[in-house]
């Protein structure tokens, strides 16, 4: 009876740490390769600048890949 109980205990503690990692995995896979966003400044007009190539001025709403890109006000 105990060696099933404590069998139990392991199953239990490996299914929930399974799910805990599909559950954090599946937050970064179904993300998407992409991110918008929005750049201000005050005053208005500052050069914006990813990956050191001019995209525009502020205000600006851009979206870049999620893989590394520099931004640069």
């Amino acid at each position: 009876m105990l060696l099933q109980i404590g069998f139990i205990q392991k199953c239990s503690r490996a299914l929930t740490i399974l799910v805990c990692a599909a559950y954090l995995s599946g937050c970064s896979f179904f993300g998407g390769s992409s991110q918008n966003f929005t750049v201000s400044s005050d005053p208005m007009g500052a050069t914006v600048r990813i990956n050191g190539q001019q995209v525009g001025v502020t205000p600006l709403q851009y979206q870049v890949s999620r893989k590394g890109d520099l931004l640069g006000v």
